[in-house]
């Protein structure tokens, strides 16, 4: 691709079958973000060049949805272009100390990821991965990243294993056809995880079905105390309709996107435009220093 430099800057992050690098426009400076998949294993990410060439249909910063450029090859890889964002809400997290997000500001968030999947439904792709690794955050807004497991809602077969553990709808766990509500379980788990600071749910395998029924019917901390009465969830149903439904264990009963928007608590229709973006931190507030998540 003659309009990016040769030059990489040092991986950012480093996976299985892929790695993270920044690269520069050569006129205009402009920095962009590059996932460099070795072809050896490309035809496992073609599923998410698929996915992206169907996203160029939406408007990327009013669906909250990263811009990706293009696809290119450079070396033995192939290369997707993507905007620059900040960090995700996972690492967010850890340099705030695990510290519970405001419920305003679950609301905003919960707000935008609704508007990205309501997009992604009616272009029927599901995402297959949202966790707070799959949001990032850019100028007090968030974008849906990472569409590596996302594909066409109807190719979804039985015995699709999608989703990160602790974010994953049992329906996937229990070797059921999926569709587009494992999106909205995941986004469930996420808000529950910006408002207690914590994973909801084991993000450590399941060794039974038994087991996870089990765990997703009870919420314990790291210390193995128990909180399945449901309070805290009450709580936090004043703020987000029926947080309880995006979690539900039937994917019928599950809240859709389009609903939840119309929602007072989320449409915020009460509010003014600057009360709607997302502003990290208190003002004048150091954030802590970064911690590790348990």
């Amino acid at each position: 691709m003659a309009i990016l430099s040769p030059f990489l800057s040092p991986i950012l992050r480093y996976g299985n079958f892929s790695n993270i690098a920044t690269c520069r426009k050569e006129k205009t400076e402009e920095v962009f973000v590059l996932k460099c998949i070795k072809k050896k294993h490309y035809n496992s990410e073609e599923r998410e060049l698929k996915a992206l060439k169907c996203l160029k249909s939406l408007d990327p910063d009013k669906n909250n949805i990263v811009r990706f450029f293009e696809c290119f090859e450079f070396k033995d890889c192939i290369c997707l272009a993507f905007e620059k964002l900040d960090i995700n809400l996972q690492e967010f997290m850890i340099r705030r100390n695990c510290r519970p997000l405001r419920v305003s500001e679950v609301r905003a968030i919960a707000h935008q990821m609704l508007v990205a999947l309501k997009a992604l439904t009616q272009i029927r792709i599901t995402h297959a991965n949202i966790k707070p690794e799959s949001i990032l955050l850019v100028d007090h807004l968030v974008k849906l990243i990472d569409f590596g497991a996302s594909c066409m809602t109807s190719n979804f077969t039985q015995f699709h294993e999608i989703q990160s553990f602790g974010y994953r709808a049992p329906e996937v766990y229990l070797g059921l056809r999926p569709d587009e509500s494992v999106d909205m379980w995941g986004l469930g788990c996420t808000l529950l995880f910006l408002f207690f600071g914590q994973h909801f749910y084991p993000t450590s395998q399941c060794e039974t079905p038994k087991q996870y029924i089990r765990v997703t019917r009870t919420f314990t901390d790291e210390n193995g105390n128990s909180y399945d009465h449901l309070e805290s969830l009450d709580d936090l149903q004043k703020m987000v309709p029926d947080i309880k439904d995006p979690t539900e264990l039937g994917d019928l009963n599950r809240i859709l996107p389009a609903d939840a928007l119309n929602h007072k608590y989320i449409s915020m229709e009460h509010l003014n435009e600057v009360d709607k973006r997302f502003s990290p931190g208190t003002p004048g507030t150091p954030a802590p220093p970064s911690t590790k998540l348990s």
